[in-house]
């Protein structure tokens, strides 16, 4: 159950002094690891640059992110949540809670996985969990609403973040 070498591969680094070596691995379990060596100091040093000033692009990223969610988050809740809630008033019993749900694009569910996850929430807490970033351009459409500078947050906060924030 060890790594295998696939393939190896030498080649001329960028600046010519060097070598850039290329390893693939694969292992019984059909995984895939691959992986290069820089064999010269001056492509080495400039790799180690570009990997911190990635991670500090992606540090700045993520606290962007995390603001945004936050302003995203707390604007919702004083201007739109009691219009969210009330979409739901008609709604007496789980199945229409969720077909609601559904209906509005909030609700990726199925049925059954909806009441397996959802046993014990009542309505609000449940409408109230829907209520996350990556449903808020839903969310403002089916309250018939229109807040750019909230709604352009979102979207900024989507291209941060890709379409579905997991916060």
């Amino acid at each position: 159950m060890s790594w295998e070498e696939t393939y190896r591969i030498t080649k001329p680094c960028s600046c010519g002094e060097g070598t850039i070596t290329e390893v693939g691995e694969g292992d019984d379990w059909n995984r895939h690891r691959e992986y290069q060596t820089i064999d010269c100091p001056t492509c080495k040093e400039e790799a180690r640059k570009a990997a911190v000033k990635a991670a500090k692009i992606k540090a700045e990223e993520e606290a962007r992110l995390k603001e945004l969610v936050s302003e995203i988050t707390t604007h919702f809740e004083q201007h739109y949540m009691d219009d969210w809630l009330s979409l739901f008033d008609p709604a007496k019993n789980k199945k229409a809670i969720w077909t609601l749900a559904k209906e509005f694009g909030v609700e990726s569910y199925s049925l059954a996985s909806f009441y397996q996850h959802n046993k014990r929430s009542n309505k609000e807490d449940y409408v109230r969990r829907l209520a996350r970033p990556h449903n808020m351009l839903k969310i403002m459409k089916a309250l018939d609403k229109k807040d750019c500078s909230f709604e352009s947050k979102v979207k900024e906060a989507r291209m941060l973040n890709g379409p579905y924030i997991i916060m």
